[in-house]
């Protein structure tokens, strides 16, 4: 998929230097084509609520990413966009 050319390369232009416009705009192609699986990152200030009126439902499609900034943990739906279902990924270091 990935964006088209002419945005990739009016990113390259906007940030001017060459190599790091590259980087700049590979990471925004991957961004675009993440969201076209309607796959998101997002933050809460707490942990994120499951369920069809819970955090981000009918956004957050499935693999989608939060950033809890309380507890300092990396959560993904695990579920559907419609009615997301958040677990912790992994172990993580809250030290």
């Amino acid at each position: 998929m990935g964006i088209p050319a002419s945005t990739r390369n009016a990113i390259i232009a906007m940030v001017g230097n060459r190599r790091d416009g590259n980087v700049v705009a590979t990471v925004v192609e991957a961004m675009y084509d993440l969201g076209a699986q309607d796959i998101i990152f997002t933050s809460t200030a707490a942990a994120p609520v499951d369920g069809t009126s819970g955090t981000k439902a009918g956004i957050a499609g499935h693999g989608s990413l939060c950033w809890d900034r309380t507890n300092k943990l990396w959560w993904v739906n695990t579920n559907t966009k419609a009615s997301p279902t958040w677990s912790i990924m992994g172990l993580q270091n809250t030290s």
